[in-house]
């Protein structure tokens, strides 16, 4: 599946939603009536946010690898991870910006007033809700929200972790959570039989895409309500919208070598390839390029802190039983 956006059609390099959302006719949103945010204000914000923290997780991520390739060393690997983590967040978040804008464009009167938008979207079932929210199942459920839910909410913790050898730096995360049996180990909810982990470079690149992919989901969302509820069609026109941050995202993305970890060099990953004149991005998923193997005399390392009450470490792609204790 390819996803292109471009400016001299669009306007912006923005996912599609941003269009759709500034098209919506002021007299089919019902914001004031739900007590919320204007749909256009939600989910801008919400694309600010991401990007910001993006580009500071981006920063954070050249200045380990250079220390890595300067000087040998991993010093700054949990800033990374922690500006890593607060950019999950503010992904998880962003399914939230869309829940607003699909309500918005409902009337208040569809179904009882209820604090989370979820569950109001949920009572009301607009046409198209039920198809927004099977697309977006994979996604939310078994990896951004899981990941942010157990972060916040289970005590979980993301943990540096990365595959090294004199010519190749692979760095990436693992969930750092309760396994069967009461050791603390790699989610198995989350990591291919609690013993992998993710690269940053292919996980990045899954994120990117279903920002996209979610943009062009809520589009038709929306556009189903308005035809179907209110019988209108929206009316498009190319959005300019200059956001260097998402700019710096995009750059970013566009390079990154698919250095990814062991078990994920044979796995589907998006491309994104940015064209500058015009310009364009293009979005690839899957990509036709497959992932670079991992070189020889390679070793993984990860850091954790240790905690008392679990004895038994799993550590990913280690074939011990990650016992510890006596270390």
């Amino acid at each position: 599946m390819q996803i292109r956006r471009s400016v001299s059609m669009h306007g912006n390099l923005l996912p599609a939603a941003y269009n759709t959302v500034r098209a919506i006719p002021p007299d089919l949103l019902f914001h004031v009536e739900h007590g919320m945010r204007h749909p256009m204000s939600a989910y801008g914000t919400s694309l600010r946010h991401i990007s910001a923290q993006w580009v500071k997780f981006s920063v954070e991520l050249d200045h380990l690898r250079n220390e890595y390739f300067c000087g040998n060393r991993d010093n700054h690997f949990k800033v990374v991870v922690g500006a890593y983590a607060e950019l999950l967040c503010r992904l998880n978040e962003h399914l939230d910006a869309c829940y607003a804008v699909i309500r918005c464009v409902c009337p208040a009167s569809m179904a009882k007033s209820a604090r989370i938008d979820s569950q109001f979207l949920g009572n009301a079932n607009p046409p198209g809700w039920k198809q927004f929210q099977a697309s977006i199942r994979p996604y939310r459920e078994d990896h951004i929200g899981l990941l942010v839910n157990t972060l916040k909410h289970k005590q979980g913790e993301l943990c540096p972790i990365y595959f090294k050898s004199i010519s190749e730096f692979r760095p990436g995360y693992y969930l750092r959570d309760i396994l069967p049996g009461g050791a603390l180990g790699p989610s198995a909810k989350l990591h291919s039989d609690g013993n992998t982990a993710f690269s940053f470079a292919r996980d990045s690149l899954i994120h990117l895409w279903w920002i996209y992919r979610i943009g062009e989901l809520l589009s038709k969302a929306v556009e189903t309500i308005v035809s179907v509820k209110h019988q209108r069609q929206l009316s498009f026109t190319p959005e300019s919208q200059s956001d260097s941050n998402w700019d710096e995202v995009l750059n970013a993305c566009a390079k990154i070598s698919p250095e990814f970890f062991p078990d994920e060099v044979e796995k589907p990953y998006p491309r994104v390839i940015l064209q500058n004149s015009p310009r364009a991005v293009l979005l690839e998923f899957p990509a036709t390029v497959r992932g670079i193997p991992v070189g020889t005399n390679i070793t993984v390392s990860t850091m954790m802190v240790f905690d008392g009450a679990y004895p038994i470490n799993k550590v990913p792609y280690l074939a011990n039983d990650g016992d510890l204790s006596n270390q």
